[in-house]
């Protein structure tokens, strides 16, 4: 019975894709949130390496400004 439901739910999906239905539209809603997603978390990451370098990297400048004087 589940297998034939499922079928079913998929027949019906491909059918609505295939006409355009409101389904299109929430699948790419969907797929376009992720894709922010994706790229706010890969931004933040990118943050928070510069941060760390920049952390990382402060005292080394400090060190080597002393150095040159």
């Amino acid at each position: 019975v589940l297998h034939c439901l499922l079928g079913l739910v998929t027949n019906t999906w491909y059918l609505w894709l295939v006409t355009g239905g409101p389904l299109v539209q929430v699948t790419q809603e969907i797929f376009a949130l992720n894709l922010a997603v994706t790229e706010l978390w890969t931004i933040f990451q990118f943050s928070s390496y510069t941060f760390g370098l920049v952390t990382a990297g402060r005292p080394l400048l400090q060190y080597l400004i002393r150095v040159e004087r």
